[in-house]
C-alpha cells in the first residue's frame, strides 16, 4: 500500500514535521534579516543626511571666513597704502603687495571652488548610492514575492506529496 492512502508511515509524518519546523525557522530568519536591513538602511540615510548638513555648514563657514579675510586685507591694504603713499619706494611696495594679494585671492577662489565641487560630487555620489540601494531593495522585494508565490502555503496546510518529493530523494 503506497504511503498517504490509508496508513501514513510514522517516519514520513516526523519528517514532515521536521521540514515544517525548518521552514518556520527559515521564515523567521528571513523576517529578522529583512528587519535588520531596513534598520541599517535607515541608519545609512540618517548618516547621509547628517553628512550633507555638515558639508553645507562647512561650505558656509569657508565662505564666511573668506569674506572676513578679504575685508581685513582690504582695510590693511588701504591703511598701508595711505601711510606709505608719499615715498617712491611705497609705489613698488604697493605693486608687490597688490600682486601678492591677487595671487592669494586667486588661490582662495580655487580652494573655494574645489571645496564646492567636492561637495557636489559627494552629494551626487550619495544620491546615486541611494538610487542603487532602492533599486536593489525593489528587486529583492520582487524576488521575494515570486518566491512566495512559488512556495507552498504551510500555514493553511496546502502541501501535497510533490512538495516533499523534492527532499530526501536518495533511496534508503
Amino acid at each position: 500500500m503506497p504511503p498517504g492512502l490509508l496508513g501514513e508511515d510514522p517516519d514520513s509524518e516526523s519528517r514532515r514535521q521536521r521540514q515544517r519546523e525548518q521552514l518556520r525557522e527559515w521564515l523567521i530568519q528571513q523576517q529578522s534579516e529583512l528587519a535588520a536591513e531596513r534598520h541599517q538602511r535607515k541608519i545609512e540615510e540618517q548618516r547621509y543626511d547628517q553628512s550633507r548638513v555638515d558639508m553645507d555648514n562647512k561650505a558656509l563657514q569657508l565662505q564666511s571666513t573668506e569674506m572676513e579675510r578679504r575685508k581685513a586685507a582690504t582695510l590693511a591694504t588701504k591703511e598701508k597704502l595711505f601711510t606709505d603713499g608719499r615715498s617712491v619706494l611705497s609705489v613698488h611696495l604697493q605693486r608687490v603687495e597688490q600682486e601678492r594679494k591677487r595671487e592669494e585671492e586667486q588661490n582662495d577662489r580655487v580652494r573655494l571652488d574645489s571645496a564646492r565641487t567636492a561637495l557636489l560630487i559627494e552629494r551626487q555620489q550619495a544620491r546615486l548610492n541611494k538610487q542603487l540601494r532602492r533599486h536593489l531593495d525593489s528587486t529583492n522585494v520582487k524576488l521575494a514575492e515570486i518566491h512566495k508565490q512559488q512556495k507552498p502555503d504551510i500555514e493553511r496546510g496546502c502541501i501535497d506529496d510533490s512538495f516533499f518529493s523534492k527532499f530526501n530523494t536518495c533511496s534508503r
